[in-house]
């Protein structure tokens, strides 16, 4: 993390004294108040000297607004510096703000969506937090009158001020940090930009509410002192009077030009130059000097190396008598700005800049001493960074590097890594022969790139040189940076020998944890408990190949949560089942320019897989591919290999194409370094063989699949654990040892409890439901926590529904004709909202039959034996024909419904909805969570489902078949509903389930003895007998009686 006592010149972020003789300028004053209420960006433009600051101080003194101030100069052009000012300013009106661009930066966030989330973290609330009572009572200056007569279209809550804008026209990273903060800024805080001349910004504000647009624009018109501002000088002046007019007509209003011409004698008019450009600005400075003694001139252009001259700075300059000097200029009316405690003289840049012009042609000697001297200033007080750019630019590399070295590691974690590699290569250290001070400082800056094979290339030259393990022993980040790209090389005997020498620290203990997926030797290991940010992503990153999904997402509670932790944040949500979320978080990550090998090879692929997005997951594989092979990460390279065998098993549903992946990656030497990577290629290996089929195929898995299972459970690896022990099951079954496939399915189902989530198990069990409907049938127990899982994934196989079914899928290109088909209760067709009656019956079976096929195509053989009972004569196809011609009637776009080649297709039609799409999602949806969300999805299935029963007119034996296959469906999912309600201590809600399960199926004997707890926690004795009673008066009917559970919790009800 960025320091906390990082040196900041205080003087940037403080407002600028006012000039001792300033004219009051209401006119400029109620003008600026007026732009930022109708604006949220005002850009004030002049030459120098025009008034632009001196306008913006008298404005904020006549307000009272409150303000963030930031002064630039040339070095805020490195991006992550400026950031931290940025930051630093803000922080002085809003403190919610602090340590937000170094937790950005730590995290990887881009400088400019850093600078967006700075904006952002300035919230209203935060801002309405310290606004001042004056202002928020309206209690204002009588020079803001225009606010109360109607301008007042929006609350300014802070003011920012950024002066001298022009400094940053050279370096577009710089301009795209000030345009990400205008795009995200809350609506109360706007923006003073002070500039010299027009500065592009990359893309214009946000589109809001309220103030918006194009920035106003004060101009050098408005700038100009008009007649009557101008002889308000005039009038302050002693001596004769002055021809304002012609003052005006030289100066053309400039501020500089009428005050210091006010005082130039009234003979020598004829000789001022006209304001074209620099000819005044020169003759000003030329003419001041004159009016000065030798010394006084002297020291001024002496002292001109100095952004503000002190008595300390300038005697260090060479100035014994600076003290008496800096009084005797202060009685000149210099373009300066003077402060008190302690004595320091300020000029203006204009004057300053004609001052170190005639500097330099002192002579180069002279000129060169000054700066070597102001630059040891610098440093001397705690500038570092500005005392190496001094030192540097004047080709003094022995001199900058001791400054170099105390800058360099913040200036590579606010990431200009530009400054950074620029420094190396002028202090020459980059291929350096041996070790240096900066050391630390090119490793931090290899790992802060991704750039691994760099990392390890300096370690394995201070190895050689002797050096690395000393380096190590007494540096916990060095040790740090170069165990993290040995592990990323997968040099594990290098990796641990570091991790054996390093001191104690944050980032070599989240190294430590991480390593614990190297073996099962640390598996009890627990990561240290207060990191910075940049351990955190390590410590997340293992939190989510132990299984710890819900540490991963309870890893930092800080407001940059979402961000900090990267991609394991994504890939938890996507473990967990919460698929929407993590999608939603994966594009925002993306589109905030934080992508990583770890982002594209794994969680891209993954997450777009389960999302059915095929050409998705290959653009993020391709990309995390290249990434790692560029950044020399053998870990990402073999995890990407692992992504896109999980790609060709879950999505494409190809074991040969993921078989050849994984024996690709097999060939490679390094395949099996790391126990957790070995374990995975086993797993996945062995799907694959059980999906190839043969009896060999099959004996292999089972030694893969065992070897997998036992090296996880050992070392309490469980992400992978759940999904690779119902594999096993399936392959102990083929094997022939049906026990072993018992316990390697109990041993999933319980992993499934400890990741705090059924996901995982559940995709798996789609894979092989043979290991669940053989589970099932070795239960005697109907209500074993199988059963409970049983219903849900049993659910999904009537219909997959997307996992999200509040959003209807993305529309055919061209198109946006949307589709209702209420095909539960009274059968119903809309077309865009629009009821729609095909006129033979058969066209609504029709409709239900395309949908319920897959890709919405059936052939005319199917749909002869689905419709008319497997009749295909002549009457049969003649009415298929008529049922398809009038359902394409209905629809708006003929061509939606073929016929042709002896198919029917759908496939045309544009968006289509159904209820019972609607209710097979929200059991799918609930499927993948627990607790009160997963009741809330339950019962909302079922408040789908009391539409009524499926095409309830429909008489072919085919709809027969789905409608008492969806009416079971709708049992079994009551029965859950009812049982979690029952968990969740709603006895009511779970009272109201059970009857209702048992209306439609009084021959289910875990409903009533639901209704048998309820009543015996209810104290509802009477009723429990009741119930047992009539459960054995049910199943009398189909010669059965109530089993020895029903009997055993009739005698515990009975005495308890």
């Amino acid at each position: 993390m960025i320091r906390e006592n990082v040196h900041l010149i205080r003087r940037k972020i403080q407002l600028p004294p006012l000039p001792d003789r300033a004219v009051a300028r209401p006119r400029l004053t109620a003008l600026l108040d007026h732009a930022l209420h109708r604006h949220q960006t005002v850009q004030i433009l002049g030459m120098a000297g025009s008034g632009k600051t001196t306008a913006v101080r008298q404005y904020l003194a006549a307000t009272g607004r409150r303000v963030a101030w930031l002064s630039l100069d040339d070095t805020d052009c490195a991006s992550g510096r400026l950031l931290t000012y940025l930051e630093a300013a803000l922080a002085s009106a809003v403190p919610e703000v602090a340590g937000t661009v170094a937790s950005a930066l730590a995290a990887g966030i881009p400088h400019a969506e850093t600078a967006g989330l700075l904006a952002e973290a300035t919230d209203q609330a935060a801002l309405a937090k310290g606004t001042s009572d004056s202002w928020r009572n309206g209690t204002r200056s009588g020079a803001t009158d225009s606010v109360a007569n109607g301008d007042d279209d929006a609350d300014v809550e802070l003011v920012l001020v950024l002066d001298e804008v022009e400094r940053l026209s050279g370096s577009p990273a710089a301009l795209a940090v000030i345009d990400g903060l205008l795009r995200y800024a809350p609506e109360g805080l706007r923006f003073l930009l002070v500039s010299r001349r027009a500065v592009r910004l990359g893309q214009a504000p946000v589109p809001r509410t309220g103030p918006g647009g194009p920035p106003a624009v004060i101009g050098e018109a408005e700038l100009a002192l008009t007649r009557a501002e101008a002889a308000q000088v005039v009038a302050g002046l002693p001596g004769p009077s002055r021809d304002v007019e012609q003052l005006l007509r030289v100066t053309r209003g400039w501020v500089t030009g009428v005050c210091f011409l006010a005082e130039t004698p009234a003979a020598d008019d004829d000789a001022w130059p006209s304001l074209d450009t620099e000819p005044l600005s020169a003759y000003i400075s030329q003419q001041l000097l004159d009016g000065l003694t030798e010394d006084q001139r002297d020291f001024l252009i002496g002292t001109s190396v100095l952004d503000v001259v002190t008595v300390p700075r300038a005697e260090a300059l060479g100035f014994p008598d600076a003290a008496r000097t800096l009084t005797a200029l202060r009685a000149h009316q210099l373009p300066a700005v003077w402060e008190s405690r302690p004595a320091a003289m300020r000029l203006h840049l204009c004057f300053r800049d004609c001052l170190v012009q005639q500097l330099d042609e002192y002579g180069a000697v002279r000129a060169r001493t000054a700066r070597l001297t102001a630059a040891e200033l610098l440093g001397a007080e705690g500038r570092h960074e500005e005392a190496a750019e001094a030192f540097l630019g004047l080709g003094d590399t022995t001199a900058a590097l001791p400054h170099a070295v105390e800058a360099i590691e913040d200036v590579i974690e606010r990431g200009d890594h530009e400054v950074a590699e620029r420094w190396l290569d002028q202090l020459a250290y980059a291929d350096s022969a041996s070790s240096s001070p900066l050391t630390t400082a090119e490793l931090m800056l290899a790992v802060g790139r991704e750039d691994y094979r760099r990392g390890v290339r300096i370690a394995d030259q201070l190895h050689q040189l002797g050096e690395r393990d000393a380096i190590a022993s007494r540096s916990t980040r060095a040790a740090a940076m170069m165990a993290w790209s040995y592990y990323h090389a997968c040099r594990v005997d290098d990796l641990e020998r570091l991790l054996r020498l390093a001191p104690p620290g944050d980032d070599i203990e989240a190294v430590h944890y991480l390593a614990s997926l190297v073996d099962s030797r640390d598996r009890g290991r627990t990561p240290p408990s207060a990191v910075g940010v940049p351990a955190e992503g390590l410590i997340a990153r293992a939190h989510y190949w132990r299984g710890r999904l819900n540490d991963v997402l309870a890893s930092t509670d800080s407001r940059w949560a979402g961000v900090v932790s990267g991609p394991w944040r994504i890939a938890a949500l996507r473990a967990l089942g919460r698929l929407d979320e993590a999608d939603r978080l994966l594009r925002a990550t993306v589109e905030r320019g934080v992508v990583t090998a770890g982002l594209s090879a794994v969680v891209g692929v993954e997450l777009s897989a389960e999302l059915g997005q095929e050409e998705r997951a290959r653009a993020f594989l391709t990309e995390g591919r290249d990434i790692a092979r560029r950044n020399g990460s053998l870990v990402w390279d073999m995890f990407s290999m692992l992504a896109e065998a999980k790609l060709e098993l879950w999505l494409c549903r190809d074991p040969h194409r993921a078989r050849r992946v994984l024996e690709d990656l097999e060939a490679l030497p390094y395949a099996r370094s790391y126990q957790s990577t070995g374990e995975q290629l086993d797993a996945l290996h062995g799907f694959a063989l059980l999906g190839c089929g043969t009896p060999a195929d099959d004996a292999e898995a089972l030694v893969r699949l065992r070897r997998a299972v036992v090296s996880m459970h050992e070392a309490d690896r469980i992400l992978e654990l759940c999904a690779a022990a119902v594999y096993l099951a399936e392959a102990e079954w083929r094997a022939g040892d049906p026990d072993a496939a018992d316990r390697a399915a109990d041993l999933a189902l319980a992993t499934a409890y400890r990741l705090g989530t059924r996901h995982a198990l559940l995709g798996a069990l789609r894979a092989f439901p043979g290991v669940l409907s053989r589970r099932l049938d070795g239960l005697t127990d109907t209500d074993s926590s199988w059963h409970s899982l049983g219903r849900p994934l049993l659910s999904t196989s009537v219909r997959p529904a997307p996992a999200e079914v509040r959003e209807p899928p993305p529309a055919a290109e061209g198109t946006s004709t949307m589709l209702e088909f209420h095909d539960l209760g009274p059968t119903r067709l809309l077309v865009n909202g629009e009821l729609v009656r095909p006129r033979i019956a058969k066209s609504y079976e029709l409709m239900g039959l395309l949908l319920a096929a897959p890709e919405r195509t059936v052939t005319r053989t199917a749909a002869l034996d689905a419709l008319f009972d497997s009749r295909s004569d002549n009457s049969a196809r003649a009415y298929l024909r008529q049922a398809v011609h009038h359902l394409r009637l209905v629809l708006p776009d003929e061509e939606a419904l073929r016929l042709e080649d002896g198919t029917i297709s759908l496939a045309g039609a544009a968006q289509v909805t159904t209820y019972t799409d609607e209710f097979t999602g929200w059991v799918a949806t609930a499927a993948e969570c627990g607790g009160d969300q997963r009741l809330t999805r339950l019962t909302s299935a079922l408040a789908v489902a009391a539409h009524g029963p499926y095409l309830p007119r429909a008489t072919s034996a085919w709809a027969e078949k789905r409608r008492a296959e969806l009416a079971r469906l709708v049992l079994d999912v009551t029965t859950d509903a009812a049982e979690l309600a029952w968990r969740l201590d709603t006895p009511q809600t779970a009272l109201a389930l059970a009857e209702q399960a048992l209306e439609g199926d009084p021959y289910r004997e875990s409903m009533w003895r639901l209704l048998m707890r309820i009543a015996g926690a209810l104290g509802q004795y009477d009723e429990v007998i009741n119930h047992y009673r009539r459960c054995g008066l049910a199943l009398e009917e189909v010669s059965a009686s109530p089993s020895s559970a029903t009997r055993r919790l009739l005698a515990e009800l009975r005495h308890g």
